[in-house]
């Protein structure tokens, strides 16, 4: 590999519109060795790692985990700001 660390770094490519923040939350939830991830991430780590930065951005649009994970940070109210 050219800069040896597709073994040990998940990278995936963005191949959507309007993904930035979904992939770059992903990126460090997937890099971090201080975070345990749960069954789910776990197991879609474990299932791209082989991929190409490519397909890894294509498993990622194509996630259902990922799709449909409901938002858990809201939006301040404009009232209480």
């Amino acid at each position: 590999t050219a800069s040896g660390y597709e073994d040990h770094l998940f990278f995936a490519k963005q191949v959507i519109t309007n993904a930035c923040a979904t992939q770059a939350i992903l990126s460090v939830l997937l890099n971090s060795e201080k975070v345990e991830l749960g069954e789910e991430l776990s197991n879609f780590k474990g299932f791209t790692k082989e991929f190409d930065s490519e397909t890894k951005g294509l498993a990622i649009s194509n996630s259902d985990l990922v799709r449909t994970a409901p938002p858990t940070q809201t939006a301040p109210r404009r009232d209480t700001l």
